[in-house]
């Protein structure tokens, strides 16, 4: 199994200009094209599933699987209605840890250090540009245009759960898994069970 650290993210070099999801799904497969892999299971999580989406759509021959993980399918009305709280969110890269405890199922002190390293060290800037590239990318569409094998992943308390219809419609052939007592980082709050789903 491999990670990549996404530009902007980790300890890759940061980025100085907005990205869209395609240039992010671009960077994956140069990434992939550097090691040699011609054909992989994707695994994606938030932003990870729009960039997972898009390579998957654009790139079918070199996916063998995909995995889609709490990546929301809102609309631009949400998008207009709730922008400001978003983009707020995203801009103050320090979180309190009842804030950042909202979002996992049982954060520990040593998660929420992390966290907050992990985000100041990408930048407010980085942060606030990967919610501009979700809110621009339209992930419904791409979802319905995807035809590799497909599993879907749902923290039963993320976000993604109240749309769990319209995933299905959209993807009706996929495997769907909804994680009992997870939020929107399944892989945080359950991680054996997460493993257990990409490896079925």
């Amino acid at each position: 199994m491999i990670a990549w650290d996404m530009p902007g993210h980790g300890d890759s070099d940061p980025i100085w200009t907005h990205r869209p999801i395609e240039q992010y799904a671009d960077d994956l497969r140069a990434f992939l094209d550097a090691l040699g892999i011609e054909r992989a299971i994707l695994v994606g999580v938030s932003i990870g599933g729009y960039i997972t989406m898009d390579f998957a759509r654009r790139w079918p021959e070199r996916v063998e699987r995909a995995v889609l993980a709490e990546a929301p399918l809102r609309s631009a009305q949400w998008y207009a209605q709730n922008w400001l709280t978003f983009e707020a969110m995203c801009a103050i890269p320090t979180t309190s840890f009842e804030a950042a405890a909202k979002r996992f199922r049982a954060l520990t002190p040593a998660q929420h250090q992390r966290w907050n390293i992990d985000r100041n060290k990408a930048g407010s800037g980085t942060v606030v540009s990967i919610a501009w590239s979700v809110r621009d990318f339209d992930a419904a569409s791409a979802l319905a245009a995807l035809a590799v094998p497909l599993t879907i992943v749902m923290g039963a308390t993320g976000p993604t759960a109240q749309e769990r219809d319209r995933w299905t419609a959209l993807q009706p052939s996929a495997r769907h898994e909804l994680m009992a007592e997870c939020g929107h980082f399944v892989m945080i709050d359950d991680p054996a069970a997460f493993a257990a789903v990409i490896d079925a």
